[in-house]
């Protein structure tokens, strides 16, 4: 994808990290062109009408979520800051897709309820599922922040949450599961419950991935210090922080507010 080949390139950091896995990725000058296209596209696609029965969904005890499966969903120009976590929440879940080989069977913002705020739960659930019975299956919760001003207190929060998602499995993973069924995608659905069910039982057969995504204006100049100085850090945690231009917040409006056919 022109995202990561051309826009946003990685760039060494003068932080050292050794509990995790740390990228920084920087924004090429004079790239948005070239992304804007496809950028406008991803968020229509992660806001956009699902092919649900908002009955079923209300039958099944998600009426609110009913409610936001009948139309585009992207946030107006009234809440830009619903827009940039989004914006960020989005260019994540591609990254654990494109970069981390991790599988995103369910769009969560097309679900939202609210589309004037951001969504409760987990930001990123992914997968990678075995093709065989010896392999392990992996799941990926992600939490993504963005940040005009890098501040500690966003990642702390941040990183807590993921700390905190396997206890005893993701909250999200029912609801995506019920997705799928209704998709009739039944079959992902019972791998998912099946993932759940050995998370419950603490199996050998599951790893469990992390990815903290942060998008600032300009570098922090150590954004994940307060994550190495912690003593228990998960195995499987990458930390990813994006070095926005200061003309972001009017670039990711017009992104939003680009006509697309449906």
């Amino acid at each position: 994808m022109l995202i990561w080949n051309s826009w946003l390139l990685p760039q060494q950091h003068p932080a050292s990290y050794s509990k995790f896995k740390h990228i920084q990725l920087v924004e090429s000058v004079g790239a948005r062109p070239q992304v804007f296209d496809e950028l406008a596209g991803l968020i229509y696609s992660y806001h956009a009408r699902s092919r649900i029965n908002a009955n079923l969904l209300t039958y099944l005890g998600y009426p609110q979520v009913a409610k936001a499966v009948k139309g585009d969903q992207r946030p107006k120009a009234s809440n830009p800051e619903t827009r940039k976590a989004h914006f960020v929440e989005i260019l994540a879940c591609e990254f654990a897709c494109n970069c981390l080989g991790f599988e995103i069977p369910v769009l969560r913002l097309r679900y939202n309820p609210n589309p004037h705020q951001s969504m409760k739960g987990d930001d990123i659930l992914g997968f990678r599922f075995p093709t065989n019975h010896e392999e392990t299956s992996c799941v990926l919760v992600g939490e993504a922040k963005y940040r005009g001003s890098f501040d500690t207190d966003s990642v702390e929060d941040a990183f807590r949450r993921l700390s905190e998602s396997f206890r005893p499995h993701p909250v999200s993973m029912e609801f995506v599961a019920t997705i799928l069924d209704l998709e009739e995608n039944r079959s992902k659905a019972q791998q998912i419950r099946q993932i759940q069910s050995l998370l419950r039982s603490r199996s050998p057969r599951i790893s469990n991935h992390y990815l903290l995504f942060l998008g600032t204006k300009g570098s922090p100049r150590d954004p994940f210090r307060i994550v190495q100085e912690r003593q228990n850090v998960p195995d499987n945690l990458t930390a990813v922080n994006i070095v926005f231009q200061d003309t972001i917040d009017e670039w990711i409006n017009t992104l939003f507010e680009m006509e697309i056919e449906p």
